[in-house]
């Protein structure tokens, strides 16, 4: 049942982010409940994101880019959803990017966690003064914690391998073959 409630709890943050655009952005163990029939209720909705349709798009951006480890793509995609300030560091930007996906493709990908990256990312972006918005900002925040929730359940857990079939689902839907 561990497994199953991991998959359920997965399922849950994938059908709030990408079919509604409005996710838990807290889902730790304390704000999950097991009911009956290894069903999940959720408590807590102190910290609630929401992304509107093109950070819903960017958001399939990022993540396909960072599955195929392309550094020009996420930087790309950070610039797009980020306002540079005045002082920006763009190049830094770029820089910072190419390292952090580098490091993580030289890491046991079995064990490495593309949500880590992705904090990564997002913390890059701020110290090279681009500002983030709140809802991608708590998006990064949601699947660290819900990945994590997940592997404490499941440590064989893998976040990219189960979430990919839901993705590359939900841009057929929105006819995005491009990121397939």
């Amino acid at each position: 049942p561990r497994t199953l409630l991991a998959h359920r709890i997965a399922d849950a943050a994938f059908a709030q982010i990408l079919d509604l655009g409005t996710f838990h952005a807290d889902l730790h163990p304390g704000n999950i409940l097991v009911l009956p029939g290894n069903k999940i209720g959720l408590l807590d909705f102190g910290i609630v994101g929401t992304l509107n349709p093109e950070l819903i798009s960017q958001t399939f951006r990022m993540y396909s880019a960072l599955v195929a480890q392309d550094a020009n793509t996420v930087t790309k995609v950070l610039l797009a959803v980020g306002v540079p300030s005045a002082e920006a560091d763009e190049e830094g930007l770029k820089r910072d990017v190419e390292h952090i996906i580098a490091q993580w493709s030289n890491s046991d990908l079995s064990t490495a966690r593309v949500t880590t990256v992705l904090q990564s990312l997002l913390e890059s972006a701020v110290n090279n003064r681009i500002t983030i918005p709140a809802g991608f900002m708590l998006l990064g925040k949601a699947l660290v914690t819900v990945e994590g929730t997940c592997l404490a359940l499941d440590p064989a857990f893998n976040f990219v391998e189960y979430s990919q079939p839901k993705i590359a689902k939900v841009l057929r839907e929105h006819k995005q073959p491009a990121a397939l």
